[in-house]
């Protein structure tokens, strides 16, 4: 073989290994592509922090037990798909339903308001003639006190003919609902519970309490309330437990007479 021919021969080959790279490329490319997506992630990607480890995931214990809602059960017996959380029903009516914008459905008119330190308890009367009282606290931004931070309200409802103290808890418009509301006393276990519904008033926590629950509150100086705001910010709210006792005793008619 002449000089010429075997230089003939090696440009020939490297015409057709660089062909064979610009065919495959594309392949190799789409395999790569494909391996990476396929890779288990090592840790899911979170856009906001997790409420400075302040939301652990866990469900709240019984004593902090949310609100209970049940689908009406098919007469026919036949498998139906689960309501929307909209229009499932409350599996016992309360006492005094408490609308969204937190007056007392049914009431006639407000009859009277009262303050026990850091607490107001506001009363109304029913067309059945009952006097129905809540007690409630708000919490406003320290920048802008018109606008509000948290709202804190309890009354009583029933549950199998046993009254239970039942708090909810509204935040603002905004807050990072999949990081739920973080609830904590000094010396207990903090609990996340998930926000259960928004309204044009906020987003709302509701809340029924166990007596120990409620024993606690009455011995403690303050509840913290922690939530993420809009702006991506931890709000971490100091709930007044100043006159919680009272208040309590005069929503839930134990309060003795002087």
């Amino acid at each position: 073989m002449t000089k010429t021919n075997m230089i003939l021969a090696l440009f020939v080959l490297l015409l057709g290994v660089v062909a064979t790279v610009t065919v495959l490329e594309p392949q190799i490319v789409d395999k790569l592509i494909q391996e990476r997506q396929s890779r288990p992630s090592g840790a899911s990607s979170v856009p906001v922090r997790n409420l400075q480890d302040k939301t652990r995931e866990k469900n709240s214990p019984p004593a902090w037990r949310a609100q209970e809602t049940v689908s009406k059960p098919d007469p026919s017996g036949a498998s139906q798909a689960q309501k929307p959380e909209s229009v499932q029903e409350k599996q016992e009516p309360p006492m005094a339903e408490i609308r969204t914008d937190f007056t007392m459905a049914g009431a006639d008119v407000s009859i009277k308001a009262e303050s026990y330190d850091d607490w107001r308890v506001e009363c109304a009367e029913f067309k059945d003639g009952k006097t129905i009282c809540n007690m409630n606290q708000r919490l406003a931004w320290e920048q802008n006190t018109k606008v509000t931070a948290l709202m804190v309200v309890m009354t009583m409802t029933e549950r199998e003919g046993k009254p239970i103290p039942r708090m909810r808890l509204l935040v603002p418009l905004g807050t990072y609902l999949p990081a739920g509301l973080a609830i904590a006393m000094k010396g207990e276990e903090e609990i996340n519970v998930k926000f259960q519904f928004c309204s044009p008033e906020g987003c709302t926590v509701t809340l029924d309490l166990a007596d120990e629950v409620v024993k606690q509150l009455k011995a403690k100086d303050s509840l913290t309330v922690g939530y993420l705001r809009p702006d991506s910010q931890v709000a971490q709210m100091k709930v007044s437990l100043k006159g919680f006792t009272k208040a309590f005793e005069r929503i839930s008619g134990t309060m003795k007479e002087p």
